[in-house]
């Protein structure tokens, strides 16, 4: 059995109410118990593309009503991925000088007790002094950050001596990422139903 993110259920509810009678079963059932229907795999698997399609079809056209906004979002995330390749060359030229290795990890745990976080919404020169302190004082530098749409949204973890630092940019709270989380974790469902049926 999965359990479904609560954030995700009025759309799983949309789609199922909308598709379920074309895909021949209950899709949120499917999805969340896909274990229950490997009997039918031989009918099932063949539909599962088709059944990408109309999630995504489902969500473009929720971000088509979405367009100012995302229009909004995305040249903030714009601005922040052309400072993102800044910092990310700073840290790079500050770590060589300084001889600290800098690593890519799927990701990094931490004691909450001895992190700090430094949320920025921009980088200027007070960034940049910074950058230097926490490179020297660094025994490695982590590279955490991601990606939205190509574009990539800094995120750095600095190793020092009694504290561990995270610098990352501020995101806003937008609908724009609530929908797109809602789809991508649809569609990580969708997968996993794959995967079970094709065991």
């Amino acid at each position: 059995m999965v359990d479904i993110d609560k954030s995700v259920e009025s759309y799983l509810d949309e789609i199922d109410n909308s598709y379920s009678s074309k895909f021949g079963i209950s899709i949120s059932q499917f999805l969340r118990h896909p274990e229950q229907y490997t009997d039918n795999k031989e009918e099932l698997l063949p539909k599962i593309n088709s059944l990408v399609s109309y999630i995504n079809d489902y969500f473009d056209k929720i971000m088509t009503s979405l367009s100012d906004e995302k229009n909004r979002f995305d040249s903030i995330v714009e601005s922040i991925d052309t400072q993102t390749k800044t910092i990310m060359s700073k840290i790079g030229e500050y770590a060589e000088k300084n001889n600290i290795p800098i690593i890519f990890p799927n990701s990094i745990n931490v004691s909450n007790n001895i992190r700090e976080d430094i949320i920025i919404d921009k980088y200027d020169e007070s960034i940049d002094t910074l950058l230097k302190k926490l490179v020297e004082s660094s025994f490695y530098i982590a590279d955490v950050s991601f990606s939205y749409n190509n574009y990539s949204i800094g995120n750095w973890f600095f190793s020092t001596d009694k504290r561990a630092y995270i610098l990352a940019f501020n995101i806003p709270k937008s609908p724009v990422i609530d929908v797109e989380n809602a789809r991508a974790y649809l569609l990580s469902l969708v997968d996993n139903a794959k995967m079970v049926l094709s065991r």
